[in-house]
């Protein structure tokens, strides 16, 4: 069950996809078409390394809260912040997929996202988007505002949290956080407040899909982590940074 501090889903990812604390399953499923992390140690740190198709289901339902929130994770990249690759890399995602039980919702997605540099000036997205941790709050293909049947004037807006332009070694650890309440979020990097910003759509309020994911199968713009992963954990509240920090041992 979860605990008393607002703690819904533990995965250590030491030796396993598996949950040592979950509001609901505690199961870890491989995702279809995708490859299993394998398991080491780095240092004193279990870890998963996730690949670029590499996709771990979670069940959403008793795992996460909508209204508020925080995701947390140590991650250790593969490659430099500056990598040479058109390929964002997704650590976390919540979203609609095709063939789910809920209908086809274009209103619904929480992520935890780093967009390459090699894609400045796709999608007509600003230069200053790229290159920087992401938190999205953003519609399924971007049709609709939030919440609403109502189309988006530009398909190519998103509702999001931009972080600032980091440049971070390879084969490093650093601690990555993202939490939201009803018309704001933030992202934290290594304990630190990295951004804050307004979510002026506020949250998505239709049914929520039934999983969440660590990594991503790859697509034309996508893929999963290519890197370690550990300690990942949802709460049920949005946690201030010295909470943050507490819990992340930083």
């Amino acid at each position: 069950m979860a605990d008393e501090d607002g703690l819904l889903l533990h995965v250590p990812l030491g030796s396993g996809p598996e949950a040592v604390v979950s509001g609901g399953s505690s199961a870890g499923v491989i995702a279809p078409g995708s490859a299993p992390p394998g398991f080491e140690r780095d240092g004193a740190r279990g870890a998963a390394r996730f690949g670029r198709d590499t996709c771990v289901l979670y069940e959403v339902a008793g795992n996460f809260n909508r209204s508020a929130g925080t995701v947390m994770m140590w991650f250790r990249p593969d490659w430099p912040a500056d990598f040479d690759d058109e390929l964002g890399r997704i650590l976390w995602d919540l979203r609609i997929e095709h063939g789910s039980a809920v209908a086809d919702d274009p209103s619904q997605r929480w992520a935890l996202v780093y967009p390459s540099p090699a894609g400045k000036g796709r999608g007509g997205r600003p230069d200053d988007t790229f290159g920087c941790w992401r938190l999205c709050l953003a519609t399924n293909r971007n049709q609709y505002t939030i919440g609403t049947d109502q189309r988006r004037p530009d398909q190519r807006t998103r509702q999001a949290v931009f972080g600032t332009q980091q440049r971070f070694a390879a084969h490093t650890w650093m601690h990555l956080a993202v939490t939201w309440e009803r018309d704001a979020g933030a992202i934290y990097t290594d304990g630190r407040l990295d951004a804050r910003g307004e979510l002026p759509e506020g949250l998505p309020d239709k049914p929520l899909p039934e999983h969440m994911q660590l990594g991503a199968r790859s697509s034309w713009i996508n893929a999963g982590a290519c890197g370690l992963l550990a300690d990942f954990r949802v709460y049920s509240r949005a946690l201030d940074g010295d909470e943050i920090r507490a819990r992340a041992g930083l």
